[in-house]
């Protein structure tokens, strides 16, 4: 039916279930309404019914996309954090720029893309469902935990290569130690602290201690 007059065609679009005017959107909506539930209520007490009622979906279009919760949930961290990860990569082929400006980059971009996508909460979930999903937590230590710190180590061999750092024996070692301070900083911001000890700005405590690394990694002079 065509809109009444004085509307437009966005506004009548806009009036209609989501379920009938963004069947386009409907698997990037479901990852992120999977995501958000996951996080927060966990993931055993979320159903796929929870799932497609906060996607605006029925049950039924779920298993459109996905063959059951655990492959939403693998398909729902990989499309959260994937997307940064190809960032890293690609700037380890920026010529123009040097080593600490790109770590420093990445690091801050990761943190804001993560928290963007509202997918800070993702490290507690996988630690939290680590016994349950072996599988998945793998995944996540390899081709997230891992491909990040082989990205950040890539850096610091690069930097050294340049002159840009000192000599450096073992890149992996600080690549894990840049990575696993965001991975802290994710559980800081998920974490309940005590009564006037309030946990530091997620995003102050990752600048710190990119600082603090960029200083051990500096030549003499």
């Amino acid at each position: 039916m065509a809109p009444d007059d004085g509307v437009t065609q966005a506004e009548a679009e806009s009036e209609q279930p989501r379920w009938r005017r963004r069947k386009e959107a409907r698997p990037q909506e479901l990852l992120q309404a999977a995501l958000d539930l996951f996080c927060e209520n966990g993931y055993g007490t979320t159903t796929l019914s929870d799932i497609a009622r906060k996607a605006g979906v029925s049950k039924g279009t779920v298993y459109l996309y996905f063959e059951n919760k655990e492959a939403l949930l693998v398909a729902a961290v990989r499309d959260a954090l994937e997307p940064i990860l190809e960032l890293g990569e690609r700037r380890l082929n920026d010529p123009d720029t040097d080593s600490a400006v790109i770590i420093r980059e990445l690091l801050h971009t990761w943190w804001d893309d993560w928290s963007s996508r509202r997918a800070t909460g993702v490290h507690r979930l996988i630690v939290s469902e680590a016994q349950h999903f072996p599988k998945l937590t793998a995944l996540y230590v390899e081709q997230v935990m891992g491909r990040g710190r082989r990205i950040f180590a890539a850096l610091v061999r690069r930097g050294a290569t340049r002159g840009e750092f000192r000599p450096v024996a073992d890149a992996e070692m600080i690549g894990r130690l840049l990575t696993g301070q965001v991975a802290y900083a994710m559980v800081l911001a998920h974490s309940v602290m005590p009564t006037g000890n309030p946990a530091p700005a997620p995003r102050a405590f990752i600048d710190a201690h990119v600082d603090l690394c960029l200083r051990g990694l500096s030549r003499p002079g």
